[in-house]
């Protein structure tokens, strides 16, 4: 029972993740409707991917020269409004994927992928458009690590797991209601520091397919929006605490808890893109209880400073930041992170959200976060 209570905790976290995505995405359709709105279109798609897996750490050599497959569904909305037009100077689309996986090794398994995107077109006013994709979700995966099953997959050690995806496509419109698409992805999956191992598994592929629109899409061609101005205010200060719950070692059922302050300041340099530089103070009970085990003497909280940048599509927000500890006695990991986070304002100044702490390709830990905007100018 308590290991079933720990993986419901698990899979809430994950969950939270998706329906933030799902927000994101949210806020990005509300561009496209009001008074202004012409129409949106709905959109139909079916691909298929064909990749590898990248080796990036020595414990996935058991998975080397595995070329994962899969099949693509695709449901989507075309924005084609002005207003969706000038967020952007693009017409963007929103909606809802399903992959499933065959990750072309038996210690991998197979997986189905379940994800929210959002995907600005750009070139419309010719036939060969150009799209970015971005995409976040939950990932099944049928062959988790085992101790006994299955030793070799260190790669992801729960069956839940998360799932981001970021695709660049080239789609040539045949007529009005069809289009050929040419993507390159690269896919993530791991658990974000839930479980352990979780080596994560990190998969380009390469995807052909078509997309069936059946109203038809016609692109209006508008003139650029020039109107960069950021958003009001312009200047944030937030203070805010995190906190999260992290396994010491694979072998280990019991969860520590992981908390921590931290305060970032924010200067949009335009309608939706900020700077940020911000510094955190993290008390990891996983390091501590690892340290206690090792004898190994000193100080087991770290302490770091951030660097980034943000966008912010209504009250939503996404962030990638660079970190380098300035406070690191026990020396786990490599000196310099990455933090991915997504998030949205509850009110005017109360934000909550997700974040994704990595050390280069390896998730560290998926943290809850919740800040107060203090000064504002």
């Amino acid at each position: 029972m308590k290991l079933q209570a720990i993986r419901i905790r698990q899979v809430w976290f994950i969950l939270s993740w998706t329906l933030l995505t799902m927000a994101g995405g949210s806020a990005l359709a509300q561009s496209g409707t009001g008074a202004d709105s012409i129409r949106t279109r709905l959109l139909l798609g079916a691909r298929a991917h064909n990749g590898f897996v990248l080796i990036h750490s020595y414990a996935l050599d058991p998975v080397r020269h595995t070329n994962p497959w899969g099949t693509e569904l695709d449901i989507g909305k075309q924005l084609l409004s002005k207003r969706a037009w000038d967020f952007c100077n693009c017409y963007p689309r929103t909606g809802a994927s399903l992959t499933f996986w065959n990750y072309g090794s038996d210690i991998l398994g197979y997986g189905a992928t379940a994800m929210w995107y959002v995907e600005p077109i750009f070139l419309t006013r010719h036939r060969l458009n150009l799209s970015i994709r971005l995409g976040s979700g939950i990932s099944y995966q049928t062959n988790p690590y085992d101790s006994l099953g299955n030793p070799n997959n260190l790669a992801y050690s729960l069956p839940v797991n998360i799932a981001v995806a970021l695709g660049v496509a080239l789609s040539f419109r045949v007529n009005p209601h069809w289009s050929l698409r040419l993507a390159g992805n690269f896919n993530h999956v791991s658990n974000g520091g839930l479980a352990l191992p979780n080596k994560g598994i990190n998969y380009p592929t390469m995807s052909l397919g078509v997309d069936y629109a059946p109203q038809g899409i016609d692109f209006v061609a508008r003139a650029k929006n020039m109107d960069k101005s950021p958003p009001d205010p312009r200047l944030r200060f937030s203070a805010g605490l995190t906190g999260t719950l992290k396994r010491a070692g694979a072998a280990d059922t019991r969860q520590n808890g992981v908390w921590g302050i931290w305060t970032q300041g924010v200067y949009y340099v335009g309608r939706w893109s900020g700077l940020n530089l911000g510094v955190e103070w993290i008390n990891d009970g996983a390091r501590k209880l690892k340290m206690k085990r090792e004898g190994i003497p000193g100080r087991h909280e770290r302490g770091g400073i951030l660097v980034g940048h943000q966008f912010l599509l209504g009250r939503v927000v996404f962030s990638q930041q660079l970190g380098i500890y300035f406070f690191d006695q026990f020396k786990l990991n490599d000196p310099v992170y990455q933090r991915y986070g997504l998030g949205m304002y509850v009110t005017k100044r109360l934000f909550a959200g997700f974040n994704l702490k990595t050390h280069r390709h390896v998730a560290d830990l998926l943290e809850l976060r919740l800040s107060w905007d203090i000064w504002r100018k």
